[in-house]
């Protein structure tokens, strides 16, 4: 009956989140919450510091205790925040919902309609592309692939 969103400002103040909402927000309450020094932390490899488990319980507390059944993470950097996540949850019977698998899913059905999926068996070839230095680039990757 609660469902929490977690995403950036820009994020939440977006006509597509307002359409979401609008279509799936019937007989449910909303609530949100902007993570407010999330991609930092993450950006910054901090994701397992007390600063995150206290920016966490600090956004994530007042959704809880709204009633939030549900967190929905609305941000691409989010994810790497889950153990926190779950750490300041605790045994709430709170679910935090990854939208990661389905934008995973979106990938595939775009790739299938533009036909640009390779074909089975070709290897697989990552590039990173940022403005930053060598070292974030690297961090990056490690970060995307252990």
């Amino acid at each position: 009956g609660v469902v929490g969103v977690l995403a950036t400002a820009r994020s939440l103040d977006g006509d597509l989140f307002r359409r979401t909402a609008a279509r799936y927000g019937e007989n449910i309450r909303v609530l949100t919450a902007v993570g407010e020094g999330f991609v930092e932390l993450v950006e910054e490899d901090r994701e397992q510091s007390p600063e995150a488990v206290e920016s966490v319980r600090r956004v994530l507390e007042p959704m809880i205790r709204e009633g939030a059944d549900q967190i929905v993470l609305g941000c691409t950097h989010y994810p790497f925040l889950l153990p926190v996540f779950r750490q300041v949850i605790g045994e709430r019977g709170v679910a935090v919902v990854d939208p990661s698998p389905a934008v995973g899913r979106r990938v595939g059905q775009l790739l299938d309609q533009y036909d640009l999926r390779a074909e089975k068996g070709a290897a697989a070839n990552y590039g990173f592309l940022t403005f930053a230095d060598e070292a974030y680039r690297s961090r990056l990757e490690c970060k995307a692939f252990g």
